[in-house]
């Protein structure tokens, strides 16, 4: 994620008046740019599965590293793991305990320049500097066309492959 003093660069800020405001837009667009790229932190996740026919697919991607897989207080060796999260190998039908951590550790060039691109968009829209919103069709909805045409550059930018996730 960027910081905020990248986010103040690139918005060209140099007062700290704003800094709680700044840091409020960076948190939203970071969440939605890694809802976009389905991304998330590298987190420790620990889960029971059900072995059918000696597999198991774990629920949290990009699987950075399995820490254990037990079965019946076992701890079960000789498995394999797809870039997918699918443990296979596990002989047989069997309940196992996978801990395992998952996420995307270092964020891609693509989701940095994403976040900091709906950063700009979200501090402009507060500054006067955007379209301004108008109505539009027959349910009169509200909208600011700026704002989803960085959400759609957003999506352009990090494509169907950000971050080496499948989807």
């Amino acid at each position: 994620m960027p910081s905020l003093l990248e986010v103040k660069a690139h918005l060209n800020v140099t007062s700290s008046a704003s800094d709680d405001e700044l840091v409020g837009f960076l948190d939203s667009a970071t969440e939605l740019v890694n809802e976009i790229a389905r991304t998330s932190s590298v987190q420790t996740y620990t889960e029971t599965l059900w072995a059918d026919r000696g597999a198991v697919f774990l629920s949290h991607t990009p699987v950075v590293a399995v820490t254990s897989v037990v079965s019946a207080g076992e701890t079960l060796t000789g498995w394999t793991m797809n870039p997918y999260g699918a443990i296979t190998g596990l002989g047989g039908s069997r309940e196992v305990v996978v801990v395992y951590t998952a996420g995307v550790a270092v964020p891609s060039a693509r989701v940095h320049t994403a976040i900091l691109m709906v950063t700009a968009r979200l501090w402009q829209t507060q500054r006067g500097n955007a379209p301004s919103t108008s109505l539009q069709g027959e349910d009169r909805q509200i909208f600011a066309p700026g704002l989803q045409d960085v959400i759609s550059e957003a999506q352009a930018l990090l494509g169907n492959t950000a971050l080496g996730v499948v989807v």
